[in-house]
């Protein structure tokens, strides 16, 4: 699977303001929001939308490139991450300088990313990373290894978009 860098950037950008005002929001959660776009849409339409690959790593699943994406959006002036505080830990909070593209989007992207952000744009970093070991294909995957897209075809009913 190939990045789509301009999905990318721009999901990161827009999932970045329409979290602006929230105090959960860092790293942390843009990474659980990034893969629950990326792996619900691919349930459904056995694609994702960005091309990323995600890590299995000790607090959920993390995008293997974001740290680059973030550091190309800040020299390109349309982001910049901020070290703040939250409930007593530091958090990288990214926060987005100029309006996502959304026309790169479908809409059944923007259905997919809009329905993420209602059910986990409010997670704490710790509940939304606990909640992300419960889905098979973070929970199916040896530690430090790419999960495997796939995975979402064995989903349980909790975690299913596609489920009746």
């Amino acid at each position: 699977m190939s990045i789509h860098k301009e999905k990318y950037k721009n999901l990161v950008l827009y999932l970045s303001h329409k979290c602006a005002n929230k105090d959960n929001f860092g790293k942390t959660v843009l990474c659980k929001l990034m893969y629950f776009c990326d792996f619900d849409y691919y349930e459904i339409n056995e694609t994702s939308i960005t091309g990323e690959t995600y890590l299995r790593l000790p607090r959920g699943p993390v995008p293997s490139k974001l740290d680059k994406v973030l550091k190309e959006l800040q020299r390109e002036n349309k982001m910049k991450v901020v070290n703040t505080h939250f409930h007593n830990y530091n958090q990288q909070k990214p926060i987005s300088l100029t309006e996502a593209d959304l026309n790169v989007f479908s809409g059944s992207e923007m259905e997919v990313i809009n329905n993420v952000l209602l059910r986990f744009a409010d997670f704490k970093a710790s509940n939304i990373s606990d909640y992300s070991h419960e889905d098979i294909p973070w929970s199916a995957t040896k530690s430090n290894e790419a999960i495997d897209y796939e995975l979402v075809f064995y989903r349980t009913p909790e975690f299913s978009r596609v489920a009746s």
